[in-house]
């Protein structure tokens, strides 16, 4: 999910502490490019999953990323609490053991002869720890830790592919405008990972935000992007295409109003211009619940 605002939107490499497996033998040179940084940041990227009937297998929300030492995830408050009103529940209930809120970690992609594996996910019970409703964050945790656990394998002949679950490297630094970022995650329900990149428009957003899920009083202080997302990127990482770091997370894009014979109209359009929460506020988010962040 995605609200539109003004309408509803390992290496030693700085950004990553554990790389996905098919990145686990690049070098620092290799890495420096990025096509290679997207392949290191999409080790922590997972889907953030709302199961409405325990019959059913869980329909896609929104995004997140892995953010503390202890397998702790990050993702925006409106997605978790879109599932809890889907589900006719408050967003207290949303808890670890309660099989409501999923976590999907992607299985490795294949394409080897006559063999073609990709949107496959291997599920995890998750739920709510903490929010900041200020800044439409939501800190969940899943019944084990991601980074520990056994992670999404499929044997190819004698071979195991593994997509190792990486951890994100915040910064907590105010981008410069003009600096290129990307963010990537599951727009449309996408079962695959989707990537799309521009620069900082502007390190000092003024604007006041408002929604019917969100309340932002320090406005004056997010980021906005020139890239495209949609529905299903929030709780995305964006982050630098130099080294991986992750910048903010992804909350929304702006509308632009539709004018007709120079009258305006009830339609909008998405804008390109995407509204980013620094990634400060989720630092301060991990710091109150003790959770350690990437070294």
């Amino acid at each position: 999910m995605l609200i539109a605002l003004i309408a509803e939107a390992s290496m030693a490499l700085p950004g990553f502490a554990r790389p996905a497996a098919n990145a686990q033998q690049r070098s620092h040179g290799e890495a420096a490019n990025f096509a290679g940084v997207t392949q290191l940041v999409r080790a922590s990227i997972v889907q953030i999953e709302c199961r409405t009937n325990p019959h059913e297998r869980p329909v896609t929300e929104a995004t997140g990323f892995v953010v503390g030492q202890d397998g702790s995830l990050i993702t925006m408050r409106h997605v978790v609490h879109a599932c809890a009103t889907k589900l006719k529940v408050s967003d207290s209930d949303l808890k670890v053991g309660k099989r409501l809120l999923y976590v999907g970690i992607p299985q490795p992609n294949i394409e080897s002869h006559n063999l073609l594996i990709h949107g496959s996910f291997t599920g995890y019970d998750a739920g709510v720890v903490d929010e900041d409703i200020a800044h439409d964050l939501a800190l969940i945790r899943t019944a084990q830790n991601l980074l520990t656990a056994e992670p999404p394998s499929i044997m190819i002949g004698s071979q195991m592919l593994r997509h190792e679950v990486g951890l994100a490297k915040l910064s907590d630094a105010r981008p410069e405008e003009g600096s290129t970022v990307a963010t990537s995650g599951y727009p449309f329900s996408s079962l695959v990972l989707v990537t799309t990149f521009g620069y900082i428009a502007s390190s000092w957003e003024i604007n006041e935000l408002s929604g019917p899920d969100i309340s932002a009083p320090d406005a004056h202080d997010f980021y906005l992007g020139n890239f495209t997302v949609n529905g299903g990127n929030s709780g995305g990482p964006v982050y630098s295409t130099k080294d991986g770091t992750v910048i903010g997370i992804c909350q929304a894009y702006l509308n632009a109003p539709v004018f007709l014979n120079q009258a305006p109209t009830n339609l909008t359009y998405n804008s390109g211009l995407t509204v980013i929460i620094p990634a400060r506020y989720i630092t301060e988010l991990l710091k109150k619940n003790n959770v350690k962040p990437s070294p």
